[in-house]
């Protein structure tokens, strides 16, 4: 009911439509989608128009680097949507672009960068990102975590802990076996609070995500063993 004629979506019905609401939107309609559940498929692909529309057309969007690899991570997991055109070419001149990835992006937009360039595009860009990505890496006594930096896309509620999170992800999506990874689970694992949560939703869904894609990856809850004692 808050989705506008233009295809975007409002906080309130007749509402103006909020570019990053949006983003959150089709995010959330896909996941549900790729969980079996039926949903308005001319209502994601309205939603999606709207994005690359504004993306590609509107200066203020397509100016920030940062907007736009959250645009792109959002599009390119949709099954029906292109990944070649305008907005791949974008990437690959944000991915090129040392200044930025050096200074100004935001650790969260990293993470979502190095995850897009696992699907296919050059393997130099990408264990290029990667590398920046590590580098950025903290560790202290609870282990080890991605800290949000200077920069810091406030519409996406970056915190250590989502970053944290998402490094991991970008990780389990390339497959790339490090022995860090076991401090940067223990470091989730440590921040979780006494009620199980993460101290937000947006937090909380975030690990869940995760922790989801590195079970899956490692088939840990697919064991089956006998043990004598």
């Amino acid at each position: 009911n808050n989705q506008q004629s233009d295809g975007g979506f409002s906080y309130w019905k007749n509402g103006y439509s909020s570019f990053y609401l949006t983003l959150h939107t089709i995010d959330t309609m896909n996941n549900l989608f790729l969980a079996g559940f039926e949903i308005n498929q001319n209502s994601l692909n309205g939603a999606a128009n709207y994005l690359y529309s504004r993306i590609t057309t509107d200066r203020d969007l397509y100016q920030d680097k940062n907007t736009v690899i959250l645009t792109a991570y959002t599009l390119f997991k949709l099954s029906n949507f292109p990944l070649d055109g305008a907005l791949r070419q974008k990437i690959i001149e944000i991915a090129k672009d040392d200044l930025f990835l050096g200074e100004k992006v935001s650790n969260g937009s990293l993470s979502y960068l190095a995850i897009l360039l696992t699907k296919g595009f050059d393997s130099s860009l990408k264990n290029k990102v990667f590398n920046i990505l590590d580098n950025r890496i903290d560790i202290d006594s609870r282990g080890a975590f991605l800290e949000t930096g200077e920069n810091v896309v406030w519409q996406y509620y970056e915190t250590p802990i989502k970053n944290t999170a998402l490094y991991l992800k970008a990780q389990v999506a390339d497959k790339r076996e490090k022995p860090i990874l076991d401090k940067v689970l223990r470091w989730l694992l440590n921040s979780k609070k006494k009620d199980g949560a993460w101290g937000s939703t947006n937090n909380t869904i975030s690990v869940i995500e995760a922790l989801t894609d590195f079970l899956q990856w490692k088939r840990e809850t697919e064991s089956n063993f006998s043990l004598e004692l």
